[in-house]
């Protein structure tokens, strides 16, 4: 038991030092502010979601239903690991992914299913994200990563 959990931690801890190592990326090469305003989307995001993906099998659920037709997804997801460790890689393989159809951001795809999972609040504030990621989005898909 104690093994899964330094596991778990040592993984988080990764995920967590990749992003910002990502971030970091991000603002070093342009220097605007675009970057930081889609780090902050993306946290709010990993906020909302991850207690949707609190089992494999909601995560089973959810991922399906955005993405049972969109090759490239459904097969490189890993439904194991805590849901802040799943919640954070699904959305950057989402990221690296980029569009599931002309004009459509897997991410927004996402978050358009994650809807009907969440509570009225974070319905509220999914809406919010979906309107704040597609204004901000004159940038890609890796701004956010």
């Amino acid at each position: 038991m104690n093994q899964n959990i330094s596991i778990q931690v040592l993984t988080c801890i990764l995920m967590m030092l990749t992003e910002h190592t990502c971030q970091a990326n991000e603002m070093g090469e342009s220097g605007s502010g675009d970057g930081h305003i889609m780090r902050e989307l993306r946290q709010e995001i990993i906020r909302v979601l991850t207690p949707i993906f609190e089992t494999e099998r909601m995560r089973s659920v959810i991922v399906n239903e955005a993405f049972f037709d969109v090759s490239g997804i459904t097969d490189r997801v890993d439904y194991g690991e805590n849901a802040r460790v799943f919640t954070s890689a699904f959305l950057h393989l989402l990221l690296k992914h980029g569009d599931v159809e002309p004009g459509v951001p897997a991410i927004i795809a996402l978050l358009e299913v994650a809807q009907y999972y969440v509570d009225t609040s974070e319905q509220e504030t999914l809406k919010n994200i979906i309107e704040r990621y597609q204004q901000a989005s004159g940038s890609t898909d890796a701004d956010i990563m």
